[in-house]
C-alpha cells in the first residue's frame, strides 16, 4: 500500500505542475458563467433547461475523459525516456503493482476532475422535479468506471506506442464506441473481403464505453437503473479493468529497461 501510495503521489505531482487542469477548468467556467447568465436573464422553457443540463454535465464527462487518457498515455513513456522507472523498481515494488498504482491515480484525479466539472455545471441549472438524485449518483459512478476503464487502456497502448498515438486511440475508442468501429469494419469487410473480415473480428475485442454514459437518464427524469442491469454494467466494466491490466502487465514484464 505504502508503494501504491508513493506512485500515485508522483502522479499527483506531475499532474499539478502541469497546465492541462487549469485550461479545462477555464472552459468549465466559461460554461458555467454563460449557464448563469442565461439563468438571470431568465430560462422560459424546460427544454432549454434539459438542454443546458444535458450539455454541461456531458460536456464534463467528456473533458474528464481527455484529462484521463492523456495524463495516463504519458505515464509510462516519461517514466522510461527520464528513467525514473528504475527508482520505482529500485523498491520492493513489482511492475505490476506500479501500473496498477499509475492506473489508481489517474483514475482517482479524472474522477475528481468529473465531479468538480459536474457540480459547477449543475448547480447554475434549473432542476425539474423529476430529476432523480439517485439516477444522478448511478450515472456519475457508472462514468467513473468509465474513466477506470479509459486510464487502463490508455497506458496500455502506451507501452505499445508513442503517448500522443496512444491517448487519441483510447479517445477514439471512448468517443466512437464498439458499435461505429464494428460497423466501419463490417463495412470494410464488404468491400474487400477476407482482409475487412479479420478487421471486423478484431473489433470485437474493443471495449465499449457506451453503457457507462446514462446521464441523459437523468436529464430526462427517466427511472433509475435496475439493479441487475447496474450489477451487469459494472461488473463488466471491472471485468475490462482487469483485463486491461493484465495484459498491461505481461507487456511490461516483456519489455526491456
Amino acid at each position: 500500500m505504502r508503494n501504491l501510495n508513493l506512485i500515485a503521489w508522483t502522479v499527483w505531482l506531475e499532474f499539478i505542475r502541469r497546465k492541462d487542469f487549469y485550461v479545462v477548468l477555464i472552459l468549465v467556467g466559461l460554461f458555467v458563467t454563460a449557464a448563469s447568465v442565461t439563468r438571470l436573464i431568465g430560462i422560459d422553457s424546460a427544454a432549454t433547461a434539459r438542454f443546458l443540463m444535458s450539455f454541461g454535465l456531458t460536456m464534463s464527462y467528456f473533458l474528464a475523459a481527455v484529462l484521463a487518457a492523456t495524463m495516463a498515455a504519458r505515464q509510462m513513456p516519461a517514466e522510461l525516456d527520464k528513467r525514473t522507472v528504475y527508482s520505482l523498481l529500485a523498491r520492493p515494488v513489482s511492475r505490476g503493482t506500479v501500473l496498477l498504482g499509475k492506473a489508481l491515480a489517474v483514475t482517482a484525479i479524472s474522477c475528481g476532475c468529473l465531479v468538480l466539472f459536474g457540480v459547477l455545471s449543475y448547480l447554475p441549472i434549473p432542476k425539474s422535479d423529476g430529476q432523480s438524485f439517485v439516477v444522478l449518483v448511478q450515472a456519475l459512478g457508472l462514468q467513473m468506471i468509465a474513466l477506470a476503464v479509459l486510464s487502463s487502456l490508455a497506458i496500455l497502448l502506451s507501452l505499445a506506442m508513442p503517448p500522443a498515438v496512444a491517448a487519441l486511440l483510447s479517445l477514439a475508442c471512448f468517443f466512437a464506441g464498439a458499435a461505429a468501429l464494428n460497423g466501419s469494419a463490417l463495412a470494410l469487410e464488404r468491400l474487400f473481403g477476407p482482409p475487412g473480415q479479420v478487421l471486423h473480428r478484431a473489433t470485437a475485442v474493443v471495449p465499449d464505453f457506451s453503457p457507462f454514459n446514462q446521464i441523459e437518464r437523468f436529464v430526462h427524469d427517466q427511472s433509475a437503473i435496475a439493479p441487475a442491469v447496474l450489477l451487469a454494467t459494472v461488473a463488466y466494466g471491472v471485468g475490462l479493468m482487469i483485463i486491461l491490466h493484465l495484459i498491461a502487465t505481461w507487456m511490461f514484464n516483456r519489455k526491456p529497461i
